[in-house]
């Protein structure tokens, strides 16, 4: 690489499931000697720094975990709708909001040559978009079809967009105009899902958090020896019920049994209830996978 190396600038919702797609890509852009940094809730801020990368802080600190600890109103919404109301009131506006005067100052200060985003973070493209630098956006999180996300965003996303003075946007076009790289295999994306002529499909690369290696003992383990119970680094934390079910299903099959439950999980009682299974709060799933031979999952 001659000449001055482009700068990419990451911005992640601050969730792991979000930002460790990223930070493969961020690990990979690292090796081709690409300055790196990323842009996240404050409070986020602290996980992306102890796995190694630069961070600064933008927006509102907020809890993945439990929406109403941040969003009271958000234990008002019926559970049937509160998928729906996540898009259209958090990721179209709250957290774009919040973001956005940030991180018009951090691009400012820092001069990206492209801002990298997160599917579900809008301030990234959003802000690329107002001041002219090219953006892309990548498919961490969730599994949800494109048609689904940028109708339940629409209306809170145009409204955003008139008040920094853009133009109404109601097919999502300039979300993804420049590149969307798919992480995601399509027989896994909802029958209905938008195609876009920038996406890129693609398997990311590997990243090891360095926070929460794997164990001896499942290293140890051979392929096809284990099953795998999570719940996700969210509803792993608040669902501690459905993990006795799910457990008593399991544990008397013949495998070795390994439960993760979040960081701020019930690790140490769920290992108390049932002695012999492997309860945790964290490990890489890739580790796990590689010697999965069943894996119990929320389907997020």
């Amino acid at each position: 690489m001659t000449g001055t190396p482009p700068r990419v600038l990451i911005t992640t919702a601050a969730a792991l499931g979000h930002f460790h797609p990223l930070a493969a890509i961020a690990s990979n852009l690292r090796e081709q000697k690409v300055p790196v940094k990323f842009a996240s809730s404050p409070d986020f801020c602290r996980q992306i720094k102890a796995a190694g990368f630069e961070a600064v802080p933008c927006g509102m600190d907020w809890q993945s975990r439990d929406l109403a600890e941040t969003w009271p109103e958000f234990r008002l919404v019926p559970r049937h709708e509160r998928n729906s109301w996540i898009n259209s009131v958090l990721w179209a506006r709250c957290l774009p909001e919040a973001m956005i005067p940030d991180l018009v100052r951090v691009v400012a200060d820092w001069a990206p040559s492209v801002i990298l985003s997160g599917r579900a973070e809008l301030a990234g493209p959003t802000v690329g978009e107002l001041v002219g630098v090219p953006y892309a956006s990548a498919s961490a999180g969730r599994v949800i079809g494109l048609d689904e996300f940028i109708s339940e965003t629409s209306r809170g996303r145009n409204d955003l967009r008139r008040e920094l003075g853009l133009p109404p946007d109601p097919t999502g076009s300039s979300l993804y105009r420049n590149l969307y790289l798919n992480f995601i295999p399509k027989i896994f994306l909802p029958a209905r899902s938008a195609a876009l002529s920038t996406t890129l499909d693609l398997r990311p690369p590997e990243f090891d958090d360095p926070v929460a290696g794997a164990p001896e003992w499942l290293l140890e383990l051979g392929p096809r020896s284990v099953i795998y119970v999570t719940l996700g680094s969210i509803l792993g934390e608040v669902r501690t019920e459905a993990f006795h079910a799910l457990i008593g299903a399991v544990r008397d099959l013949g495998y070795t049994v390994v439960v993760t439950v979040g960081h701020r999980g019930e690790a140490g009682g769920l290992a108390a209830r049932f002695p012999g299974v492997h309860v945790t709060t964290y490990i890489p799933q890739r580790h796990i996978l590689e010697r999965a031979a069943l894996v119990v999952c929320h389907g997020c």
